[in-house]
């Protein structure tokens, strides 16, 4: 057991549905996922944390591959920032194999 013990509150803000949060490496109470402005919240709570091995956590969401951008506008200096995720889609043909 470790000498320290750190209490950590992780909290998750997706536009899609946050369908599960979890932590196989660690005990976790999860509070429940609650619906806002189009965006989902959920957050996990670990008490008692140490840190002798590494925390994983896990957020399962609903569609998690679906393309989305996100901006950012400095309000100072009015510069844009802006990040695009695209994960690609494509079948290929089958080709002939030849095993020796």
């Amino acid at each position: 057991a470790a000498p320290y013990a750190l209490d950590l509150r992780v909290e998750v803000g997706m536009r899609s549905r946050v369908l599960r949060l979890s932590s196989p490496t660690h005990a976790a109470a999860i509070d429940g996922a609650a619906q806002l402005d189009g965006a989902t919240h959920a957050a996990l709570s670990v008490s008692g944390l140490a840190l002798d091995r590494d925390l994983v956590l896990f957020v399962a969401a609903e569609d998690p591959h679906a393309p989305r951008v996100c901006v950012e506008r400095d309000t100072e200096t009015g510069s844009v920032a802006l990040m695009v995720s695209l994960v690609p889609s494509f079948e290929l043909d089958d080709q002939r194999r030849e095993f020796c």
